[in-house]
């Protein structure tokens, strides 16, 4: 009977061990899942750069390769967040043209381009390139202004980020 005794203990013994391990191996699974899940959630990043202002609770997704553009804008005055404030696509030859892009997600060092043109053979007016703050949302100013005036006529601003385009805004000096 003793070794009957025994037999059933070690058997007990294995059966918990069994248990236990497979439980184990469920809680690494489960955490191991958790973890891939939270790598593909975007990390929040916040702060800002001088060459945009990047809001509050703007996320970054360290996979990607270039921001997403949000939105255009072009007016006659940024706010202190380089949105453009005083929206408008009509101007006269004395206005300095802001021109604002939003973006979100940007990768570390993404440069973001803005491409002032005129008329329709697309005569280049100005060039300019700035660094897209690093993750979250952020608003990328960029301006225009000719000491003589502009001459009137279409305008164009294109945008490219990483050397792709992600959009234009058209606009007249009249």
């Amino acid at each position: 009977m003793h070794e009957r005794t025994l037999t059933m203990n070690k058997v007990t013994l294995y059966l918990i061990a069994m248990v236990l391990l497979i439980s184990l191996v469920a809680c690494k699974s489960g955490e191991q899942k958790a973890s891939e899940e939270a790598a593909k959630q975007p990390q929040t990043q916040q702060g800002g750069a001088s060459t945009g202002a990047q809001e509050q609770g703007g996320a970054v997704d360290a996979n990607k390769a270039e921001p997403d553009v949000d939105n255009i804008e072009i007016g006659k005055a940024v706010d202190a967040n380089k949105k453009v404030s005083d929206e408008t696509d009509d101007f006269v030859p004395s206005d300095t043209v802001y021109a604002s892009i939003k973006t979100d997600g940007a990768a570390a060092n993404s440069k973001v381009v803005a491409r002032w043109t005129y008329g329709d053979s697309g005569q280049l007016v100005k060039e300019d390139t700035h660094t897209v703050p690093a993750g979250g949302v952020a608003w990328t100013e960029f301006h225009i202004k000719k000491p003589g005036g502009f001459p009137k006529g279409q305008y164009t601003v294109s945008f490219m980020i990483n050397g792709d385009d992600k959009g234009k805004k058209t606009f007249q000096v009249k």
